[in-house]
């Protein structure tokens, strides 16, 4: 008897580990786009992370997932999921979680991972460097980040959040220039003069016609004129 029910102790156990993670995504997605939904799960939050209080400094990150180098979508192959679980993982060893930070699937957004930095917040960028650094030793190449400024939690972590996003989309996909990428509320994209938009039709067709020849030749005719571009945001 004894024996039975230490079994189903440990395989309850088990259940509830397997969806621990499940439950940090939607806690901290929930949070990211309704901050207010932290005073309805304050006791969650109090037992889950017990140093992210409210009023305290947070920032904001997340992973470009759109960007991400050919080499570790290949790895990976049709196991997107495994992927992101991967990045996950390594993200939330490098950032001392739960205690200083924690990285989560972010479901209500085009980038898949955010992150959530409260602990020494104002040394994020260099976690997110080392993060880079053990990506690189695991599938040997690194990714982009974006980073928000600190702001108090549990409100400031939205507007920290849309800072990550704004610093992505300002990027300049022509040139690297750094792998994490920091809001600067004076930066703005310049003009867009080139829309994707403006030969969305014609790739449309080709893709249509199931012609190999028709497809390359609208393709390229694109990628023609974002290489006579200096600056490519995710704004064109």
């Amino acid at each position: 008897e004894e024996e039975r029910e230490r079994l189903e102790s440990q395989m309850r156990a088990i259940r509830i580990n397997s969806l621990r993670p499940v439950y940090y995504d939607k806690l901290l997605t929930n949070l990211i786009a309704d901050p207010a939904t932290y005073f309805a799960e304050k006791a969650s939050f109090a037992q889950e992370f017990p140093r992210l209080t409210e009023g305290a400094p947070c920032r904001a990150s997340l992973l470009a997932t759109d960007t991400m180098h050919g080499k570790l979508r290949d790895k990976f192959a049709a196991h997107t999921d495994l992927l992101l679980f991967s990045l996950t993982n390594i993200c939330n060893e490098l950032l001392n979680a739960p205690d200083d930070g924690f990285a989560f699937r972010f479901w209500s957004g085009s980038q898949q991972i955010a992150l959530l930095h409260w602990g020494r917040p104002e040394r994020a960028e260099q976690v997110l460097e080392a993060i880079n650094d053990g990506l690189y030793r695991t599938f040997g190449t690194r990714v982009e980040f974006g980073i928000g400024s600190a702001r108090p939690f549990p409100h400031g972590a939205k507007q920290s959040h849309a800072e990550a996003e704004t610093a992505l989309r300002q990027r300049n996909l022509r040139k690297r220039s750094a792998w994490v990428h920091v809001f600067d509320p004076q930066k703005h994209s310049p003009p867009a003069d080139l829309h994707f938009s403006d030969y969305e039709e014609r790739v449309r067709l080709a893709i249509r016609s199931a012609s190999k020849e028709k497809i390359a030749e609208a393709v390229d005719d694109w990628i023609a004129e974002v290489r006579k571009k200096d600056v490519v945001t995710m704004d064109h």
